[in-house]
């Protein structure tokens, strides 16, 4: 998503498209540069309301309305879906915001400083800004939170409405609804500015806690990178910055997309991050909002001389028995769009013709001349939702004939070859106990070989 991908503008993006360069990663040697199509004055409109709504009399419903969705609600009517995912440009809200901001509470009640290296308009700041204290009166508090609030952000909109939504937090504490003249706006929250913390992290130095809500999508890893190669999750290079600058006894607030927790191919990035910090806390969160399809998790890391660190609760083997021990739980070989159409004939098993928790000989046929998997096995497609009433879709194959399987199924196959076992382990993959262990391990869309082959079993004999 994050990727050099060209967008047309639309009506909304007719005047004054500003094309920013993003420099992301840079490393000695390395510079990854992307760029961000975003109009300069895109959440005018937005910041010029809640100038009004500071300088002029706002109603306590008025005031709510700006401090709690309208900043998000502005960017999903402004900016279309395709350029929001490219910029990774996804606002926290206030419950999940809320729930980062408590994993801190202690170290802001001792005056702890607090930044967000992404702060969009704001959600995570305001957040610890409720548990700061007021002082005498509105123009002493916001001189207070003021010294112990940072942030930065790519767009200047943005920068601008974190600032003015904490103004208005802070005239909305102090239950001021009447027009505030002595303010000197352009002055106010000095260390909340533009600036692109991937290039500038030491920005955050002096900073005793961190909190983050990383641009979601992809990027391509640096060269040096020495967990990752290819397209990689863009919060997961944006946490391996964050860490790289880290100071003894700082604390890091992060909700980052579950593939990160329970993903094959990021387990050398959860290595990595263990390496470096210590795991003092996760929380499995679930949806992060209703307009994103993405499941997420809380994670508090703390650097420390002497690490003492529990690990993100990945995908573990069950001490009981588990489907890996009685399958082979793989990967379907064949990438459709990769694998040309050349070879023997073979019945071949797409998502397409594998019917839903059902069991059936494949009829459908193309050339391939990459592995073959004999029946009988069971095939489970590798995308699925945990809020579906079946987290685990199965189809029993049957026939004997090896079968050419696509990439977007996973294929459990018999270590018995016997077809009872198939049978046994759909009837297993539709219990409740297998979804609630799926779910626990894994909240992002696709399921992992790891995962599937741990779904414990109590007693093979007696599925």
């Amino acid at each position: 998503m994050l990727s050099a991908a060209l967008f047309t503008p639309n009506s909304v993006f007719a005047d004054s498209l500003l094309i920013i360069s993003v420099v992301a990663i840079a490393n000695p040697g390395h510079r990854m540069s992307t760029t961000s199509q975003i109009p300069d004055s895109f959440y005018g409109d937005f910041v010029k309301q809640l100038e009004l709504s500071i300088r002029g009399h706002a109603t306590a419903n008025q005031a709510e309305h700006f401090l709690n969705g309208a900043a998000a609600d502005e960017v999903h009517k402004k900016i279309p879906r395709a350029i929001r995912s490219s910029d990774g440009i996804f606002f926290s809200g206030r419950e999940l915001a809320a729930e980062a901001a408590t994993l801190v509470q202690k170290k802001i009640d001792t005056g702890a400083k607090i930044f967000d290296p992404s702060c969009g308009a704001g959600d995570l700041l305001l957040a610890a800004a409720r548990l700061l204290p007021l002082q005498g009166n509105l123009i002493a508090t916001l001189k207070n939170w003021g010294e112990r609030i940072g942030g930065t952000d790519l767009h200047q909109s943005f920068v601008d409405a974190a600032k003015l939504r904490l103004v208005l937090l802070a005239k909305e504490r102090h239950g001021l609804l009447d027009e505030v003249t002595n303010l000197d706006r352009k002055n106010i929250f000095p260390f909340i500015q533009k600036q692109n913390y991937l290039t500038n992290p030491e920005v955050s130095n002096g900073f005793e806690c961190l909190l983050t809500n990383p641009p979601f999508g992809h990027r391509r890893a640096p060269s040096d990178c020495s967990w990752s190669s290819g397209r990689t999750q863009l919060a997961a290079l944006f946490i391996e910055k964050i860490v790289q600058n880290s100071s003894e006894g700082q604390i890091i607030v992060a909700i980052l997309p579950d593939v990160l927790r329970g993903g094959s191919r990021y387990g050398r990035w959860r290595n990595w991050v263990m390496q470096n910090m210590a795991i003092t806390h996760t929380n499995i969160y679930g949806r992060f909002e209703k307009r994103t399809d993405v499941d997420v998790f809380l994670c508090r890391l703390e650097r420390k001389k002497f690490l003492n660190t529990q690990a993100l609760p990945a995908p573990s083997k069950s001490s009981g028995q588990t489907i890996g021990d009685f399958f082979e739980v793989r990967v379907g070989p064949l990438v459709p769009h990769r694998h040309p159409q050349k070879g023997p004939w073979w019945p071949y098993l797409t998502v397409g013709n594998a019917p839903a928790n059902s069991e059936t000989t494949i009829s459908k046929r193309r050339r391939f001349s990459g592995t073959v998997i004999k029946p009988p096995f069971v095939a489970i497609r590798r995308t699925s939702n945990p809020a579906d009433s079946h987290r685990i879709i199965y189809t029993v194959i049957s026939g004997n004939t090896e079968v050419a399987v696509e990439n977007h199924l996973l294929v459990a196959i018999p270590r018995s070859k016997d077809i009872e076992d198939c049978r046994k382990l759909a009837k297993l993959l539709l219990s409740e106990n297998s979804k609630s262990f799926v779910n626990s391990k894994l909240r992002c869309r696709h399921l992992t070989t790891g995962v599937v082959s741990a779904i414990p079993i109590d007693d093979w004999k007696d599925v």
